[in-house]
C-alpha cells in the first residue's frame, strides 16, 4: 500500500500546485495593471505639486489674485487635489507591496510541473512493475491496452515516414521543373535563330532534369508504396513516363524545336499534376497522423490513469 500513499501524496501536491498556478497568474495580471496605474498617479502627483508651487510663486500676479480674493481658495483647491493624488498613489503602492509579498510566498510553494510529472511517471512505472509481478488480471488488461497504444504509435510513425517521402518527391520534381523552365527561356525558340550556344544550354538543362527524374521515380515509387500499405483504398500510380518520352525525343532530334517546346509545356503540366497529387495525398496523410496522435495522447492518459487508480491487495 505504500506506493499508493506516495502516489496520492504527489497527486495532492499536483492539485495544490494547479491552484497556486492559477493564483500566480491572477496576481501577475493584477500587478501589471497596478504598475500602469502607479506610474499614472506618480505623474499626476508631480503635476498637482507643480500646480501648487506655481500658485505660491506667482509674485505680482499672486497679489492681483489676492486683491480679487480668490488666490487662497485656488491654492487650497490645488493642495486638496495634490493630497488626494498622493493618497491614491500611496494606496496603489501599498497594494503592489502586498501582492509582491503574496507572489513571493506563492513562488516559494510552487513546484515545477515538469518535476511533478517526472516523479509521477517514476511512481507509475514502479507501481506497474509491482502489479505485473503479483496481479495476473492487471497484466492481461495492461498488455491489451499497451498493444492498442503501440498500434497507433506504429501508424503515426509510418505516416510520418510517408510525409517525409512526399516532401522529398516534391522537392525533386520542383528541381526538375526549374531546369525545364530555364530551357524555355533559352534564346532560339522557336525554329528560327538556332545556334550552337543555345543548343548546348538546352542540352545542359535537359541533362540536369533527366538526372533528377531518375531520383524522382525512386522517391515517387517509395511514397506510393508507403501510402498504399497504410491506406489500401488509395490507388496511386505516379509516372514520369511523359517526361522520359520528351527527353528521348529531344536527344534523338526526331522533332523540331517547335514540337519540342509544345511537348515541354505539356510535360510541365504533367509535373504540376504529379505535384498536386503528392501534396493532396500528403495533406490527407497529415490529417490522419494528427488523428493518430490525438488517439495516442488519450490512450496514454487513460493507461496512466488506469495504473494509478488500480487497487490490489498484493504488492502495493
Amino acid at each position: 500500500m505504500k506506493i499508493n500513499i506516495e502516489i496520492e501524496d504527489l497527486l495532492k501536491v499536483k492539485r495544490q500546485n494547479e491552484v497556486i498556478e492559477e493564483r500566480l497568474f491572477y496576481v501577475n495580471e493584477k500587478l501589471k495593471k497596478l504598475s500602469i496605474k502607479e506610474k499614472a498617479y506618480d505623474l499626476r502627483t508631480q503635476e498637482e505639486l507643480a500646480d501648487v508651487k506655481r500658485l505660491e510663486e506667482l509674485g505680482l500676479r499672486s497679489l492681483f489674485k489676492k486683491v480679487l480674493g480668490n488666490l487662497n481658495e485656488e491654492i487650497e483647491k490645488e493642495r486638496k487635489e495634490y493630497l488626494a493624488a498622493v493618497l491614491r498613489h500611496k494606496s496603489i503602492e501599498e497594494e503592489i507591496e502586498i501582492l509582491e509579498y503574496e507572489k513571493q510566498l506563492l513562488q516559494d510553494r510552487y513546484v515545477s510541473p515538469t518535476l511533478i510529472a517526472k516523479d509521477l511517471s517514476s511512481l507509475t512505472k514502479k507501481k506497474e512493475f509491482l502489479l505485473k509481478s503479483y496481479d495476473t488480471s492487471f497484466s492481461k488488461e495492461l498488455f491489451k491496452r499497451e498493444s492498442e497504444l503501440g498500434r497507433y504509435k506504429l501508424l503515426s510513425h509510418k505516416t510520418g515516414k510517408s510525409i517525409k517521402l512526399a516532401n522529398a518527391s516534391s522537392k525533386i520534381i520542383l528541381s526538375i521543373k526549374s531546369e525545364l523552365v530555364k530551357l524555355l527561356e533559352v534564346n532560339g525558340w522557336p525554329l528560327i535563330n538556332k545556334g550552337l550556344h543555345g543548343g548546348m544550354l538546352k542540352k545542359a538543362y535537359i541533362d540536369k532534369a533527366r538526372a533528377k527524374a531518375i531520383q524522382a521515380n525512386v522517391r515517387l515509387e517509395e511514397f506510393g508504396d508507403s501510402v498504399q500499405k497504410l491506406f489500401r483504398e488509395k490507388e496511386l500510380a505516379f509516372s514520369m513516363e511523359p517526361f522520359v518520352d520528351f527527353i528521348n525525343h529531344f536527344y534523338e532530334n526526331l522533332i523540331s524545336d517547335y514540337e519540342i517546346k509544345r511537348k515541354l509545356e505539356s510535360t510541365l503540366q504533367d509535373l504540376d499534376q504529379i505535384l498536386k497529387d503528392v501534396e493532396d495525398n500528403k495533406e490527407f496523410i497529415s490529417s490522419e497522423q494528427k488523428k493518430y496522435d490525438q488517439i495516442i495522447a488519450i490512450k496514454q492518459s487513460d493507461l496512466n490513469e488506469y495504473i494509478l487508480a488500480y487497487e490490489t491487495k498484493k504488492g502495493t
